[in-house]
């Protein structure tokens, strides 16, 4: 591996550590992107801390931890609304590093190119109607960012879909990424099938038809005149 030579580029005015350090800060969310960063970071922890608890823990097994938040309908039926909300925030290892991939590859751009308020409720949306779908469609305890991460890409599928060539423009290479990520999520959801893990697909559909239900009303919504005088009043304001 040849040595770096701390010159200074003409037409840039960076150096290659500059580039460098650019590239390697790049790969995770970062202040950039801080409702990304928020969610990456937030799942991390929430499901290190209930396999901590699951651990240290006398009369908690690993799958009592996570039971805590889950989805269980009983609960909810019970009065638990809450776990619409925590569900969606815990993971198991396994799958707490492909949401994490997924989130990390399609998010930041998401949050980059929409409005963040549009992006997380974008995601909290598609987490909750996720959610809602598995009560309604399944007895069998459920949790996992899956739904809320599929209603992002939902969102950006839609975009990507619309206005081909302008995202291609704006940032090439995304529709692939998209697609790979895409691919991967779906390897993984036959390999659960095909070996029983327990993997809820219908949160994975309710959220991404969530979040391309989002495009379309904000899409139509925009179009509308409706829409056109109230952004020519706030201008003139």
């Amino acid at each position: 591996m040849s040595d770096t030579k701390n010159t200074t580029s003409a037409d840039t005015g960076t150096t290659p550590e500059d580039k460098t350090s650019s590239k390697k800060s790049s790969r995770f969310p970062n202040s950039k992107t801080p409702i990304t960063m928020v969610l990456f970071y937030t799942n991390i922890c929430i499901t290190i801390g209930l396999v901590l608890t699951a651990i240290v823990s006398p009369t908690l097994d690993y799958q009592a931890a996570f039971a805590l938040a889950a989805k269980d309908n009983a609960a909810i039926a019970n009065g638990e609304y809450w776990r619409l909300l925590t569900a969606f925030f815990i993971n198991t290892p396994l799958v707490l590093f492909i949401n994490m991939y997924s989130l990390n590859a399609i998010a930041r751009a998401v949050e980059k190119f929409y409005s963040g308020w549009l992006f997380l409720g974008t995601y909290l949306t598609g987490g909750i109607m996720s959610i809602l779908a598995s009560y309604w469609l399944t007895d069998a305890m459920s949790f996992g960012a899956g739904g809320a991460i599929a209603a992002v890409f939902g969102l950006f599928f839609g975009f990507i879909q619309r206005y081909k060539n302008i995202s291609q423009l704006i940032m090439p290479g995304i529709r692939e990424e998209l697609f790979k990520v895409i691919g991967i999520n779906v390897i993984f959801i036959l390999l659960s099938v095909t070996w029983s893990w327990p993997i809820d697909v219908w949160m994975i559909i309710a959220g991404f038809f969530t979040g391309w239900a989002i495009f379309v009303i904000r899409e139509f919504v925009r179009s509308t005149q409706v829409w056109k005088n109230l952004s020519k009043a706030f201008e003139k304001q």
